[in-house]
């Protein structure tokens, strides 16, 4: 831009960084003006510079802001979508398989998917799975998974991440998720009235992901609607064995 404008231009404004003598940076605005002859040669350049530090940092904090609020929209949006699916009166797996489609799209991570505990709590098994494009299928290599082996890395959190699983997890756990190729991953339980009956997660085989406040915050509560979704498909199949034994009775 500087040597265009000693070119053919006749004024210039630049917005840049400069790092002081301390480490620190400002922000500089710096406006030019250049005269010429009448054949164009240059006669004399001139200018000013301004520390717009200030203006720039309230600049980037309404940036920053605006992305925010974008930001909660999209996941206010995700959420109520969510909501809506579970509480049509389609069939479940058909729900919670639409449910995890629109987390796995709007995550944009690799796989996500859900672990139902057995009725004797000794082990978890993949039930529901969606994979991103080019990402191999879990699902069948995931079952009867020892549950101790979850649990001791769990230790009754709210949520579980990890994207350094030697250091993280307990050694057998560790080798099942470097396995699978994942190099990330983040665990929610579902549980129904403090009872844990399985767990929803998120991997990521691509890089280390991080997760921001916000995401951990609206995930969480998707976990929460996908935990009472299994308890009122359990109410609803306790009230349809209820009526059939009723009938028998009757009968």
């Amino acid at each position: 831009r500087i040597e265009k404008f000693k070119k053919e231009g006749d004024s210039l404004e630049l917005i840049f960084r400069i790092k002081k003598k301390n480490g620190a940076y400002i922000w500089i605005q710096s406006k030019n003006k250049i005269q010429r002859n009448t054949v164009g040669k240059i006669l004399r350049i001139t200018g000013t510079i301004n520390d717009i530090s200030f203006q720039k940092e309230v600049e980037m904090e309404h940036i920053r802001h605006k992305e925010e609020l974008l930001q909660n929209l999209a996941l206010n949006e995700l959420l109520s979508e969510i909501s809506y699916i579970l509480n049509t009166n389609e069939d479940f797996q058909t729900k919670i398989n639409e449910v995890l489609v629109k987390l796995g799209q709007f995550t944009n991570t690799s796989r996500v998917y859900i672990l139902e505990n057995s009725p004797n709590q000794k082990t978890t098994s993949n039930t529901f799975e969606w994979c991103n494009d080019g990402i191999d299928r879990q699902k069948d290599s995931l079952q009867d998974i020892p549950l101790d082996m979850i649990l001791e890395w769990i230790e009754g959190k709210e949520y579980y991440f990890s994207n350094d699983f030697l250091t993280d997890m307990p050694s057998d756990l560790a080798e099942l998720m470097i396995s699978q190729g994942i190099q990330s991953c983040l665990i929610f339980p579902l549980q129904v009235e403090y009872n844990l009956f399985g767990f929803i997660g998120f991997d990521e085989s691509e890089f280390p992901k991080e997760w921001d406040r916000l995401e951990i915050e609206l995930l969480k509560t998707i976990a929460n609607l996908i935990s009472f979704s299994y308890e009122r498909e359990k109410t609803q199949n306790q009230l349809i064995l209820n009526e059939l034994h009723f009938r028998e009775l009757t009968d």
